[in-house]
């Protein structure tokens, strides 16, 4: 993780009333779940990739963090009946449509516990590549295309969506971010993104 994530992660953290438990949605192999279980929370880390688990696994052997549990789950279909007061979607929500991903927030906005916060990194529909899929045809939904390496749909967010997507929380964060990626089978590359922090507000009856 470079000094650029963890500025940001620092940030977020110290946006945090409790910081007892988080959720790491999509967590890959761990780098988010690592740096927050060493700032003390107690760590829920979901993926539903083998590969990925296996790396946070042996990661976390080799920096002796015990603060980490490891969930094999779909995130479409992780149920948990626990509060956190943060919860990370960092790159991971896009690869659903649309209405998956609403389906997801309105569970993720139960699962926060009052002034919990989100912290979101979704693709902006003015990526690279959201712009070659389209000229190649594969378009399936506005803003949305099927990828050609998996019959999974991948959604482009423009601002408005974003917008539409976090309503009802308090928006503290919501910048378009030009993003450094370097994975296989693409090597080194960038991505345009939303970077969204939001907090859960209590609604307070008169």
């Amino acid at each position: 993780m470079d000094n650029g994530e963890e500025k940001l992660l620092k940030y977020v953290i110290s946006l945090c009333k409790e910081k007892k438990n988080a959720l790491d949605l999509g967590c890959g192999n761990g780098g988010h779940s690592i740096f927050l279980a060493q700032k003390g929370f107690l760590v829920d880390s979901v993926d539903s990739s083998p590969k990925a688990l296996e790396a946070l696994e042996k990661r976390i052997k080799e920096k002796a963090v015990s603060r980490i549990t490891v969930i094999s789950a779909n995130i479409a279909q992780f149920a948990v009946d626990k509060k956190y007061d943060l919860i990370m979607a960092a790159s991971s929500l896009h690869f659903f449509q649309l209405q998956t991903i609403r389906d997801i927030l309105a569970r993720i906005k139960n699962w926060l516990t009052d002034d919990g916060i989100l912290f979101l990194r979704i693709f902006s529909n003015k990526d690279d590549e959201f712009i070659k899929y389209i000229k190649e045809g594969r378009q399936s939904a506005p803003n949305e295309i099927i990828s050609p390496r998996t019959p999974k749909s991948i959604h482009y967010f423009s601002q408005d969506e974003v917008k539409e997507l976090v309503r009802g929380f308090e928006i503290i964060k919501l910048e378009e971010v030009k993003k450094f990626a370097d994975h296989q089978p693409d090597g080194p590359h960038w991505h345009w993104m939303f970077e969204v922090v939001v907090k859960k507000t209590e609604v307070k009856l008169l």
